[in-house]
């Protein structure tokens, strides 16, 4: 089904879709949830044995599922609702045996390093050239491909099996807790780790609009002079999918390059190839008003969050690390001529953004 929906049918009026992976396998989610109402069995958890008591305390304890399965979850699916989208049989077969059905975008990677270096992750992206993924402790990884002497994608998760490490009643109030998650908890606090110094930031990255909050847009590194530039040559370039012009500064942090494209899209590259590791797209009503295209300026950084003003006068939040939307706020109504295009402004702990208005005639 998968292909079906990526491809088309040949010789049909289905033509494939322009769509991303994770997009079609939420399709193919709700699908599943259609053929099952259907049918008439259950959607959701139906009554069973377990105490979610001692379940809750089993999944930020003994289990170790917060790490992995919460709503700001990297390495695992996020189990906020599971209750309302999985039955009792599914999430009881996926603690037991894991391997069972991976999503493909949960299927662990492995890769060995001809010094000797081994891990496993989640592939974010490959080329003919080089490898990139998200380790177990979730820093992005990149390899070229000529330093690699094992690479492969596995048809298993990284979770290992708990059907051993938990008692089959342990499993039971685990399931029972999982049954009780039927409503989206509100946003954590944002992460410290992998912070960038906003006030003192790393010369070798670029962590705010202009720079630095002096907004001096000077760079402290030295390697470029005017006594070598002559020698610059091109590295990689990154070609984006639309015709509008660019107006952003790229923010660049750990290696990283979180790029704004028009109308309010971002892309993270790894800086050092050009690759794209991933991306967020967002869908603008056609009626949005704006005098002078539909660009934006840039997003700003805090902790593992990256913020976005969008041109239907919206508040993003995002995984810096997975592109995962955090929260959405409007700021204003777009209908009323207002929008939004420029790099937001973080300050402490709050991410400022303003609007703009237009009047037509």
């Amino acid at each position: 089904m998968f292909r079906t929906i990526a491809d088309g049918v040949p010789g049909t009026e289905m033509s494939g879709h322009w769509l991303e992976e994770d997009e079609i396998w939420k399709i193919l989610s709700f699908v599943r949830v259609l053929e099952r109402s259907a049918a008439g069995s259950p959607v959701g958890c139906e009554a069973g044995p377990g105490d979610a008591a001692r379940g809750k305390t089993l999944f930020s304890g003994k289990g170790g599922c917060a790490g992995c399965h919460t709503r700001v979850a990297r390495l695992g699916p996020d189990l906020s609702v599971a209750g309302a989208t999985h039955t009792r049989a599914y999430l009881r077969e996926s603690i037991v045996n894991p391997n069972q059905e991976v999503a493909a975008q949960y299927r662990a990677t492995r890769v060995r390093t001809k010094a000797g270096e081994s891990l496993r992750g989640l592939l974010l992206n490959q080329d003919e050239y080089s490898v990139h993924l998200m380790d177990q402790r979730e820093r992005i990884r990149s390899f070229a491909r000529s330093e690699l002497a094992e690479f492969a994608v596995l048809n298993e998760s990284l979770m290992p099996s708990f059907g051993k490490a938990l008692t089959p009643g342990e499993t039971d109030d685990l399931v029972a807790y999982l049954c009780t998650l039927r409503t989206a908890p509100p946003a954590t606090n944002v992460s410290s780790t992998g912070t960038p110094d906003l006030l003192r930031p790393d010369p070798r990255d670029w962590v705010t609009y202009s720079g630095n909050y002096a907004s001096h847009r000077h760079s402290g590194l030295k390697q470029i002079t005017p006594a070598n530039t002559s020698r610059l040559q091109l590295k990689w370039m990154w070609q984006a999918k639309i015709a509008e012009k660019f107006e952003t500064t790229p923010l660049v942090i750990d290696g990283t390059m979180y790029v704004t494209v028009p109308p309010s899209d971002v892309y993270a590259l790894d800086a050092s190839t050009g690759v794209k590791l991933w991306e967020y797209r967002r869908r603008i009503p056609p009626k949005s008003q704006v005098c002078c295209g539909q660009v934006n300026r840039g997003v700003a950084v805090l902790g593992d969050r990256l913020f976005l003003a969008t041109v239907d006068a919206h508040a993003v939040a995002l995984d810096r690390k997975t592109g995962r939307v955090l929260w959405d706020t409007e700021m204003i109504d777009y209908r009323a001529g207002y929008s939004a295009t420029h790099a937001p402004l973080v300050v402490k702990a709050f991410q400022h953004s303003g609007i703009r208005s237009l009047e037509f005639t």
